[in-house]
This record gives C-alpha cells, structure tokens and sequence, in this order.
C-alpha cells in the first residue's frame, strides 16, 4: 500500500514508517516554497518538492526555461541543502 505524505511531499510504504522529516527537511521544504512562491510564473501544484539529508528533488513541469537557473541557484544558496536533483520539464504548449 503506498500513500502520500502531504509534508515531505514523498511517497513511502505503510511497511516503511521510519522515515520522517527531520525539522531541519522540513525547513529546508518551507524555504524551497517561498522561493518558488517569488516567481509567479511557477504553478505550484504542477511541482513535487523531496527532501532528504539536505538533498533537494525538484520534479514536474514548468511553462518557461527562462526562470530555471535563478530558481536553482536560489535554492542552493539555501544554507542547508547539500545537493539540488533537478528534474523539472518545460511544459509544452499547444499550437494555436
């Protein structure tokens, strides 16, 4: 059975419930919204934030390239995350 875990955004087994987020995750997490919040640009519900150990997994769909390495360096300059794992897509529109 797998189920999600709205505060880490992660997914886990019911077997596996040893891995909560350390406070230090979760801050990191919190930091990672707020500067993905600064850029209107970003939908936030089209995007998956994991934290683990101080490493950063960003996956989903973004409309633009343009924000992407102002986003990344934002979140690395975060004291706390050791690793950012980008694995973000632009999003495709249709043609008109």
């Amino acid at each position: 059975m797998t189920r999600r875990n709205d505060t880490t955004n992660e997914m886990s087994t019911a077997a596996d419930n040893s891995h909560a987020p350390s406070p230090r995750d979760a801050d990191i997490r919190r930091q990672v919204l707020q500067e993905m919040q600064r850029r209107a640009s970003l939908d936030i519900e089209l995007l998956s934030i994991q934290v683990g150990n101080g490493v950063v997994t960003l996956r989903g769909e973004v409309p633009s390239i343009v924000e992407l390495p102002t986003l990344e360096r934002a979140i690395r300059s975060i004291p706390a995350v050791h690793e950012l794992r980008s694995e973000l897509r632009v999003l495709r529109r249709r043609p008109r």
